[in-house]
């Protein structure tokens, strides 16, 4: 089963879920400033538009991999509360 989250520091950190949602809406902000407003833009967002963005790090990067992969699976509401989410494979089915 595979099954990932926004940050495994936070996930273990004092006030593990606070952090992820802070992580989550951090980077969501940061999306949406960027010009990212919606569940397509961000799904086909290629590495040329993620260089755009300025001061990303790579753990935002890892982050968006991350919400990509949510959207793809419905579950971004998962994703912004800091919960684990299945990954939807290539092939549409779920992982899990």
């Amino acid at each position: 089963m595979i099954v990932e989250r926004l940050s495994e520091k936070a996930a273990v950190s004092s006030g593990g879920f606070d952090m992820e949602r802070k992580l989550a809406m951090r980077l969501v902000n940061k999306l949406l400033d960027a010009g990212f407003t919606d569940d397509k833009a961000i799904s086909s967002m290629t590495m040329e538009k993620l260089t755009s963005i300025p001061n990303l790090s790579i753990s935002d990067i890892n982050g968006i991999i991350l919400l990509q992969k949510a959207i793809k699976s419905n579950s971004v509401i998962k994703f912004l509360a800091g919960h684990e989410i299945k990954v939807v494979k290539e092939d549409g089915s779920q992982s899990g």
